[in-house]
């Protein structure tokens, strides 16, 4: 039998068929790996009803309770003093949060605030971590709204956790609460099972006027399982928001990026009135991070079902990468609506040259 291989070596000769194979593997293009990307569209959590939120505006204004997952009632808690409570929530829209609230529905001569912390993964807990929002002191002695502005609006991280915290000082009004049926059980029940859901943490704090509430959150919480205080976001209109998509880590030396393509599978039109995107491909590489910076802006790009647009230009780029960079799609949008971008795609194509 004959065997003929697509290069030339003696197969007598392990090592000098080994080289010859090297050589062949090493050549750009032989070991070709494509990155794609799928941008998402206006339904990028779902199709639920609770994936959705509103905007205020002047003439309707939309305050959300953090937390609250359905239309319970909201009910009234009077927390003891010195005890900070941190109710869970995740920011499912892209919107900005320009003013932090809770209600007082029967007075104490006391003081109280409100913020919000970020969420810490550390070792997998759920748990508050860093204050980003302190929402200020308010006089709780009389029944109403209690409000503060944020100052810019706050632009959070879209689909990250994070905690809504209600602290009160010298006395305990009564205050406006969402009941144990109008939360998420994010936190499950405790190892001796029961009834009772753990919805939200507990802690003893002690109130400052002066220090506002902790920089970062207490550690020691237990969980609480009675209705939690009500702190209302009231959501605007971002002027702009923007997401990021990674794509897969570069595993090891070696491998040059070629091209970042995106490509549709709808027609778009430019449009230079309204609303409007803009596609980025980036570098995770504080090295390599200005390396892309092609832009397709609807404004002024179209493009056509089946057809590409270049991110890195009209030739090959040639980058070579280093283990663990990371090649991403960068999407801002400006002005609502929302442009639903679930037609997109970008395929990033790396070739293996050699060490």
């Amino acid at each position: 039998m004959t065997v003929v291989y697509p290069f030339d070596f003696d197969t007598r000769d392990p090592v000098r068929a080994l080289e010859a194979l090297k050589t062949l593997l090493n050549r750009p293009g032989f070991l070709e790996r494509t990155y794609t990307m799928r941008l998402s569209g206006q339904t990028w959590q779902g199709v639920e009803l609770s994936n959705y939120r509103r905007s205020s505006t002047t003439t309707f204004e939309s305050h959300y309770a953090c937390g609250q997952e359905n239309a319970t009632a909201l009910a009234t808690a009077n927390p003891a003093v010195g005890t900070l409570i941190a109710v869970p929530f995740v920011a499912d829209s892209p919107f900005s949060w320009d003013r932090l609230e809770f209600e007082v529905t029967t007075g104490a001569a006391g003081l109280a605030r409100v913020g919000i912390y970020a969420a810490t993964t550390i070792d997998g807990a759920m748990y508050p971590g860093n204050l980003i929002i302190d929402g200020g002191e308010y006089d709780v002695s009389g029944a109403g709204v209690k409000s503060t502005t944020i100052t810019p609006a706050y632009v959070p991280t879209e689909g990250r956790l994070y905690f809504a915290v209600y602290l009160c000082g010298t006395a305990n009004p009564t205050i406006r609460a969402i009941p144990v049926g109008g939360i998420g059980a994010a936190m499950g029940l405790p190892s001796t099972l029961g009834t009772a859901a753990q919805i939200a943490y507990t802690v003893a704090s002690t109130y400052s006027t002066a220090s506002g509430l902790p920089v970062v959150f207490p550690s020691g919480a237990t969980a609480h399982t009675t209705a939690v205080p009500a702190v209302f976001l009231r959501l605007v209109d971002p002027v702009e928001f923007t997401r990021t998509y990674p794509a897969d880590i570069i595993d090891r030396e070696g491998f040059m990026l070629r091209r970042v393509l995106l490509v549709s599978t709808q027609d778009i039109l430019a449009n230079d009135a309204g609303p409007y995107f803009t596609v980025t491909a980036r570098m995770r590489s504080a090295d390599k991070a200005d390396a892309l910076d092609v832009e397709f802006d609807s404004r002024v790009n179209s493009l056509a079902a089946g057809e590409a647009f270049s991110l890195t230009g009209q030739a090959d780029i040639d980058l070579i990468l280093s283990e663990d960079d990371v090649p991403e799609v960068e999407v801002t949008q400006y002005g609502r609506p929302v442009a639903d971008l679930s037609g997109l795609l970008v395929r990033a194509t790396t070739s293996y040259v050699g060490d």
